[in-house]
């Protein structure tokens, strides 16, 4: 995108956000109805989710914030992500999405779901992980955390911006369908 036209820029950037964008939407909504709060722990996104729902006015009542661990030891230190996990499973997959979700839930204890997303979004990872992600879901119940499922998503995107937002969007479409299969087990 460097050097191109503004206008085809603005408009594959655009392109690129308007899944975002709608997911964003569509969460909070669902969020808000509910009268629900979430809580992320993210990892390849660096913060991209919490900076699409920072960006939505009293959002605070629905959204209590995110973890961004991205190297693995952040992810032992601020999330209990085991270290024989990573060694074993590396940090991009599902037993660690699980642990990331279940953790900041169990740390947040005002939230009622939590999301997690690990992944390599490229350019630099094997060809076989590129553009892979994990996503982790939790919610609580009266009787605490409980682990919903984890998701392998392998994105469309072809650079590591437009991933992110991919991924973002993936991210948010997984909780909602959590919150509406936890909340209403007939929809």
């Amino acid at each position: 995108m460097n050097g191109g036209d503004p206008q085809t820029t603005s408009a594959v950037q655009n392109s690129i956000r308007a899944p975002l964008s709608a997911s964003t939407t569509s969460l909070v909504r669902l969020l808000r109805s509910e009268s629900l709060r979430m809580v992320l722990a993210e990892s390849c996104t660096s913060g991209r989710a919490a900076a699409a729902l920072g960006a939505i006015p009293d959002i605070s009542e629905y959204f209590c914030g995110s973890v961004i661990a991205y190297r693995d030891q952040t992810k032992i230190d601020l999330l209990d992500v085991g270290a024989e996990g990573i060694e074993q499973w590396t940090s991009t997959s599902e037993p660690v999405a699980m642990q990331m979700a279940c953790s900041v839930l169990f740390k947040t204890s005002e939230a009622d779901y939590a999301a997690s997303i690990t992944g390599h979004l490229g350019p630099m990872s094997a060809e076989c992980h590129d553009g892979m992600v994990y996503i982790g879901l939790a919610w609580r119940t009266n009787d605490g955390v409980k682990p919903y499922q984890v998701t392998l998503k392998n994105l469309k995107a072809k650079n590591r911006l437009a991933r992110r937002d991919e991924a973002t969007a993936e991210l948010f479409e997984q909780l909602r369908r959590c919150i509406l299969a936890t909340r209403h087990p007939t929809e």
